[in-house]
């Protein structure tokens, strides 16, 4: 029988504020997938490396788990099992992503000496995946920074968002949460992934839209603007003319003009 491969990817962020609750030292997990409706239907190899992350990472085991599936419905998933590891691994800002790639073989009868080098190349795979992973999370976060910096001295432009500062609170919380909105901060950022040269590859243009909208939005709803980005792109008019305006003006702040369409915009509601 013929092997075959077919990717499975599963996305994980670990994060310490929820919503408008306390923070949560012990951490909490959002799993979610576009490739799988039900949690249970996830390869138990998943949590083995979730598990072998942790323990390597020295932190404790979060208190709380959702999931997103193909549904975009959020469950939270009983932890079976708590660490009890008394090293807490602070993030600033508190998120990391973590994209595992699962290969899913079918294994005909093979002699047990190439089964074994089959297990080792994939092991090594794997752990290269892993690396990189973390070295384009760490380029993502420094490039979301100055990207969430020009996203705040728009605000300045609106009423609520120079309110918010003006009592130093984050203007990023004034954001309307529209499909126009979603668009203009889905083009702006991908037009500057595309364009530094650094985070062009789908991996890490996945790795870094997820902290960006996380980061804005939260977790739940970050992922799913993540999820449904492409659904939109395809049927939704008002968010494909917000990436229009984004893109136009990323291409402009790289080219050192002003820009103001999310301003204009949020000001014309």
């Amino acid at each position: 029988m013929d092997w075959y491969t077919k990717k499975k990817i599963i996305g994980l962020i670990l994060h310490y504020l929820y919503n408008d609750q306390a923070f949560n030292k012990q951490g909490e997990f959002l799993i979610f997938s576009k490739d799988f409706k039900n949690y249970k239907d996830i390869s138990s190899n998943f949590n083995t490396a979730v598990d072998e992350w942790i323990k390597d990472e020295g932190f404790s085991y979060p208190s709380i788990k959702r999931f997103i599936g193909s549904d975009n419905q959020i469950i939270i998933i009983k932890n079976k099992k708590q660490s009890s590891s008394n090293t807490i691994l602070y993030i600033i800002p508190a998120i990391i992503i973590l994209i595992l790639f699962f290969v899913l073989k079918k294994k005909p009868t093979k002699t047990i000496n190439k089964q074994n080098k089959e297990i080792k190349t994939k092991s090594k795979k794997q752990d290269i995946a892993y690396e990189n992973a973390m070295k384009n999370s760490e380029l993502a976060g420094k490039l979301n920074s100055i990207l969430l910096g020009t996203i705040r001295i728009q605000l300045n432009l609106t009423v609520d968002g120079l309110d918010f500062i003006s009592k130093k609170k984050d203007p990023l919380k004034t954001l309307p949460k529209d499909n126009f909105v979603y668009g203009y901060l889905y083009g702006f950022a991908d037009y500057s992934y595309q364009t530094s040269g650094k985070i062009s590859d789908e991996q890490s243009w996945l790795i870094g839209s997820l902290a960006f909208f996380t980061m804005i939005f939260g977790p739940d709803l970050g992922a799913k603007i993540c999820m449904n980005s492409e659904k939109l792109l395809n049927t939704n008019k008002e968010f494909n003319d917000g990436v229009k305006s984004g893109s136009n003006d990323a291409r402009d702040w790289k080219n050192k003009k002003g820009i103001t369409g999310l301003s204009d915009y949020i000001n014309n509601l």
